[in-house]
């Protein structure tokens, strides 16, 4: 499992934009922020976390509305032009 893990976090760390809809989003947020500090934090978490910090973030949503969130930004229409 580490090895999964290991390549995942690899693969993931070398890109610079994450793409999510609106619940993903919403999850990732509420986790991943302050995961690191956590006391049963492992290498994954840590370094996942100070990714997610940051990373920019897209997020499609017709609900969600831009409220000054950080490396966030929201496409709610228009997709193709964005």
């Amino acid at each position: 499992m580490k090895e999964i893990f290991d390549y995942v976090g690899k693969r993931i760390s070398e890109g610079d934009t994450a793409l999510y809809g609106r619940v993903t989003y919403q999850m990732m947020e509420n986790y991943w922020p302050t995961r690191r500090r956590q006391a049963d934090s492992d290498k994954h978490d840590i370094e996942h976390s100070k990714w997610y910090d940051t990373v920019h973030k897209v997020v499609l949503s017709k609900t969600m509305k831009d409220a000054g969130l950080t490396n966030t930004k929201i496409i709610s229409d228009n997709l193709r032009t964005e």
